[in-house]
């Protein structure tokens, strides 16, 4: 007889074709051999009554690819190290189909990451691993709030590069960039402007553009809750400070202002759009006070 029979097995030990094997071989489904190592993408199935398997018969255990046997999962070898449930295999990496990720303390793919007081880990995609620290190559910050590593850190939350984490305030000497949701050691100018606002002594932000009451300094760039300075001269309008006031504005050097109109003391000098105490006699212009002109 050169094959044996549906469900019986050849035992090179005693020639014979047999139900079950002997010598601790495994009956091989493919061939109808007893074999000492199950083929390629089987697994020995000790518990399974000596069989080789695609899929354990025992739900606590996962195909070893190193030994090619059913192993509990505490057994997976490096680097197949986590036990994944859907393939029941033990895997180099989790399946990103099934979401799941491989904890370092229970070696196993998991929904979700140990996250406790004695130890917090964040899903990292890229791994599809728990990290306790996110990585560098593709660049990415534990987030909180979603338990994971991500490229850009949510709303109220900003990026801090020293531990790749995600922060609800930034480290001392470092700024909130709303723009890109990072803690900045400089404002950036490109490609926005931005300003630099101490909220207080420990949190502060770079603005696009500076909150009610304050006014951005483009040479400094800073909000300011003062006048605009004298040296370089600068105006205050639409919340900025400016050089040159916009044409029907008037530069007003004691409030430091660009006015639509000038009062009091002072008088709309059209030839250097300034408000002026006295007009300018080159050529000869006059005191229209009654407009409030120099006419």
């Amino acid at each position: 007889m050169k094959t044996c029979p549906t469900n019986f097995y050849a035992d090179p030990l005693i020639n014979a074709c047999q139900g079950s094997c002997t010598g601790s071989r495994f009956r091989d489904p493919t061939s109808n051999f007893c074999v000492v190592k199950c083929p390629p993408g089987y697994f020995g199935d000790i518990t399974g009554s000596y069989t080789c398997r695609q899929t354990c018969s025992v739900a606590t255990e996962y195909g070893d690819p190193v030994s090619t046997l059913c192993v509990v999962k505490t057994s997976c070898p490096a680097p197949y190290i986590f036990a994944d449930d859907f393939s029941r295999k033990c895997v180099i990496q989790c399946p990103k189909s099934q979401n799941t990720y491989g904890s370092p303390t229970e070696n196993a793919c998991k929904s979700a990451c140990p996250y406790s007081a004695s130890l917090y880990t964040f899903k990292d995609d890229s791994t599809q691993t728990c990290v306790t620290v996110c990585p560098l190559n593709p660049l990415s910050y534990a987030d909180d709030a979603s338990k994971s590593c991500v490229p850009i850190c949510p709303a109220n939350t900003y990026s801090v590069d020293a531990n790749r984490t995600c922060q609800s305030s930034c480290p001392n000497n470092f700024y909130k960039n709303n723009l890109t949701r990072q803690c900045v050691s400089t404002c950036p100018i490109d490609p926005v402007v931005t300003y630099f606002y101490a909220v207080n002594s420990t949190s502060s932000e770079c603005l696009q553009f500076c909150p009610t009451g304050f006014l951005a300094n483009p040479v400094t760039l800073t909000c300011i809750n003062t006048m605009c300075p004298s040296n370089p001269s600068l105006f205050g309008y639409n919340k900025t400070c400016i050089p040159v006031c916009p044409d029907g504005t008037f530069s007003n050097t004691d409030t430091r202002t660009c006015d639509n109109n000038c009062t009091g003391l002072f008088l709309m000098d059209n030839s250097t759009k300034r408000c002026v105490t006295k007009c300018p006699d080159n050529p000869n212009h006059f005191a229209d006070w009654t407009t409030n002109k120099c006419v």
